[in-house]
């Protein structure tokens, strides 16, 4: 699994493998291994290599808190691509582009149509889920560039917009 860290804000890519109770973390290019030992509930018992201690996990809505060696780290832990379709929140512009690879299975909008921002004008499947790709501002689709069935990469222009008449 893939997850973007942000912490202090600081942001670090994370990538975790399990197997069985053996749990890989890679944050950039450290490598942590933590063997789980017990767990109840959000209290672990966990071996870093330094043998068994106490580390409590606490998830509070998106923020995540560690209490583990007397030390309390907090850090916002999002899914890699929860992250992408949130930062489309935040873009603008006249464009829409898609903040993943995947299949586009739906186009809402046609040239000429008037959209709303935040209005969803395709939808593009990656890794079995279905991600809305919304309108990052107001305006008339001067052109639509993909159609269903296509395979779009990261930052792959689907969408552009221009100012309303």
């Amino acid at each position: 699994m893939k997850y973007t860290v942000i912490q202090e804000e600081e942001r670090i890519d994370v990538s975790i493998t399990r197997t069985g109770e053996q749990y890989g973390c890679q944050f950039d290019l450290q490598q942590l291994d933590i063997q789980l030992i017990a767990q109840n509930g959000n209290e672990w018992i966990v071996d870093l290599g330094q043998g068994p201690e106490r580390m409590v996990v606490a998830q509070i809505g998106e923020r995540t808190e560690i209490f583990v060696r007397k030390q309390r780290v907090v850090a916002t832990v999002y899914d890699t691509r929860k992250l992408a379709l949130r930062m489309m929140d935040f873009a603008g512009g006249n464009e829409v582009v898609s903040p993943m690879t995947g299949r586009v299975v739906s186009v809402a909008v046609e040239s000429g149509n008037t959209v709303e921002k935040g209005d969803v004008v395709v939808i593009v499947e990656a890794m079995k889920m279905e991600n809305p790709m919304k309108a990052p501002r107001s305006g008339v689709v001067s052109e639509v560039c993909v159609n269903v069935g296509d395979v779009v990469d990261v930052n792959a222009v689907l969408i552009k917009l221009e100012d309303e008449a």
